[in-house]
């Protein structure tokens, strides 16, 4: 693989910017705009083009309560952009000016883990105590919640259609949720797998790709095989 050109984002000059720590970047999927959580307490949309800040949400919590208000996770859809809360809340904002929509029901811990459905309307959040939550972005409605792991759920990600959902956790398993509107069944687990940092679908949930810890490689796990096998027994996604 070569790459042809390594470009730069400017992100501003002021002392604001340059003082701010910046993680969880995430990029629109338009390409014209990337977010980013900041200071742990603020989430942040820049032009692509030319590195301008486009709008700054800033969590209120932050300045009420030190800790409380922090922000350990980021996704971005067409429709909203989710950030989740050291309360166990979910921040919805509007994709297009970060405006706030609404606050999704806490569940009960800090969340280390939240992703948006790319096809459906419905979302994930993961806590630090193992459980993932599923809500309706459009309404705030609480779909389903369940125990999906013993320690903290580390990533999320969906396949585009909504029937696949992968769950990393610091228990060291990855475990593959078969999803409906308003359920989640298990389908295969995968133990032992190490320190989880993050996983991603493809949008055909045929490979799934996993970063481990300081691990300097991307482990890669085909999945048509195991789809194919899970179909003989009428556990297809």
């Amino acid at each position: 693989l070569l790459l042809d050109r390594c470009e730069l984002l400017p992100i501003g000059t002021s002392r604001e910017v340059q003082r701010s720590a910046y993680e969880s970047m995430c990029p629109a999927e338009d390409g014209r705009m990337l977010w980013a959580i900041a200071d742990d307490s603020s989430v942040v949309a820049w032009d692509r083009n030319s590195g301008r800040i486009k709008s700054r949400w800033d969590n209120s919590m932050a300045r009420l309560m030190t800790g409380v208000g922090e922000l350990h996770s980021l996704s971005v859809s067409r429709q909203c952009v989710l950030a989740g809360r050291r309360d166990g809340a979910t921040q919805l904002l509007d994709s297009t000016d970060g405006t706030p929509l609404r606050l999704l029901p806490s569940l009960g811990a800090a969340l280390r883990s939240v992703a948006c459905c790319r096809n459906t309307p419905r979302i994930v959040a993961g806590s630090e105590n193992g459980v993932i939550g599923m809500f309706d972005p459009l309404t705030g409605e609480q779909l389903h919640q369940w125990e999906a792991h013993s320690d903290s759920v580390e990533a999320l990600a969906w396949n585009d259609a909504g029937s696949l959902l992968v769950s990393g956790s610091r228990d060291g398993t990855i475990r593959l949720w078969r999803c409906g509107p308003e359920s989640a069944e298990q389908l295969v687990t995968l133990t032992d797998v190490g320190e989880i940092r993050d996983v991603q679908l493809s949008s055909n949930g045929q490979t799934l790709a996993v970063l481990l810890g300081d691990d300097r490689w991307i482990h890669i796990w085909h999945l048509d095989r195991l789809r194919k096998e899970l179909g003989r027994r009428d556990l297809d996604w």
